[in-house]
């Protein structure tokens, strides 16, 4: 908060740097390193899921698995979530983060876990719940304790 008592008193450096942030404050992390990560706004993200949504279904337009509905709806599903947790878990992101500029992040800052990724990725198939951080934090970040942040 700013020095209100002296208007001439000099700023404090690392402390006001984070409050100077205003709103956005509450929605920063600093990792071990020090480097600040800042939450990915609504906008970001509903286009990741949209994008990430167009490139899951792009093979539907050429051809069907199996020919069975029931199974190719199996395969849509499982398919879903090794896109989500090997380009999650090996990269930080989907393809839709890298145009995006976001990635993802363990709630302390750091990389998340394998199982962390493959968490996010199963809860990913709740109906609803690609559109849940829309109401606040999306279910998926909170039941695998991890963020969405700009990549700056």
């Amino acid at each position: 908060m700013a020095n209100f008592d002296n208007p001439y008193a000099p700023p404090r450096a690392a402390a006001d740097a984070d409050e100077a942030l205003g709103a956005a404050a509450s929605a920063t992390t600093r990792n071990a390193g020090g480097k600040l990560w800042v939450d990915a706004s609504k906008g970001l993200r509903l286009a990741n899921v949209l994008i990430d949504n167009v490139i899951l279904n792009i093979p539907a337009l050429f051809v069907t698995a199996t020919g069975n509905a029931v199974a190719d709806w199996f395969l849509g599903l499982v398919g879903m979530v090794a896109y989500y947790a090997l380009t999650e878990g090996f990269l930080g992101r989907s393809p839709a983060k890298f145009l995006t500029r976001t990635r993802v992040i363990a709630i302390d800052g750091g990389r998340p876990t394998f199982g962390a990724i493959f968490v996010r990725s199963v809860v990913r198939l709740i109906p609803f719940e690609p559109v849940s951080f829309l109401a606040g934090e999306g279910w998926h970040d909170r039941a695998s304790k991890t963020r969405v942040v700009r990549a700056f």
